[in-house]
């Protein structure tokens, strides 16, 4: 009984690793995104500066 007990146990941490695991793909995602995002706006200062 308590190995049965133990293997969902090990079930139920696998699943929730799964999901940190994806959350942290996204979170990966993101600042990718966002640091492109920031090269964009600074490359956009940059010719504003120069044009002024």
């Amino acid at each position: 009984m308590e190995l049965r007990a133990s293997l969902g146990k090990i079930e139920q941490m696998k699943r929730r690793v799964e999901e940190l695991e994806m959350a942290l793909q996204n979170c990966d995602m993101q600042i990718e995104f966002l640091e492109a995002c920031e090269e964009r706006q600074k490359e956009q200062i940059r010719e504003v500066a120069n044009y002024l």
